[in-house]
């Protein structure tokens, strides 16, 4: 009994001199997730301006036009107007724990060097944006969902600054915002694409609403 007692002592006192000298475990780390959050919210009036260089758009049949309509561009301002603000979690296991938010902007059909007032803003129509243009065809979606970091190199190519905010957005959305629903995550980069080929339309295009 005695010497049964010893030998299980033994081995505890064995065991607890390894816990203490071996080296520290090392735990998985807890994967990094995208968490991108929008600064701006519903109802705000941002003024956007492309800058630098402009594009090639070498093996464009359509680089004439695009050319043309990014010099354009790059001296004037558009408008954008944020409609809405899409919050998804990170992770679905834990919803609470976080999210990500990305700004969805519709694009006036403005383009000019002095912004506008108020009274004329209210009366400006919405302009479908192309996302793509496939076989000749432009893809149509009612806006962007435009991912802005402001980064050193996004503000190098792009201008975005709110100027105003009316919260009436909030509840009352475009029409063409309810009725061809879907806007496609754009950096503004791409955006700036999409700009240059929206503004290059002159109705005589094939067009065809992206998600309908």
């Amino acid at each position: 009994m005695y010497q049964k007692r010893k030998e299980t002592l033994e081995e505890f006192r064995n065991n607890l001199l390894y816990e203490v000298n071996e080296p520290p475990r090392k735990f998985l780390k807890c994967p990094k997730y995208l968490r991108e959050k929008t600064c701006w919210e519903v109802g705000d009036l941002l003024v956007y301006q492309m800058l630098g260089e402009p594009r090639t758009w070498s093996g464009s049949t359509n680089r004439d036009v695009f050319l043309a309509t990014e010099k354009k561009l790059l001296e004037n301002m558009v408008l954008l107007r944020v409609v809405d603000v899409i919050k998804r979690p990170v992770t679905h296991l834990m919803p609470e724990l976080d999210y990500a938010s990305v700004a969805h902007v519709m694009v006036y059909d403005w383009m000019g060097k002095e912004i506008p007032n108020e009274k004329i803003i209210s009366r400006l129509e919405f302009r479908p944006v192309t996302a793509a243009i496939t076989r000749g065809t432009h893809r149509m979606v009612c806006g962007i969902g435009l991912e802005w970091s402001n980064t050193k190199r996004e503000r190098e190519k792009n201008r975005i600054e709110c100027i105003a905010s009316d919260d009436s957005f909030v509840k009352n959305k475009p029409p063409m915002y309810v009725e061809h629903q879907g806007c496609p995550l754009q950096m503004a980069t791409r955006f700036n694409v999409s700009l240059v080929q929206t503004f290059s339309m002159n109705g005589m295009e094939g067009t065809k609403w992206m998600y309908d």
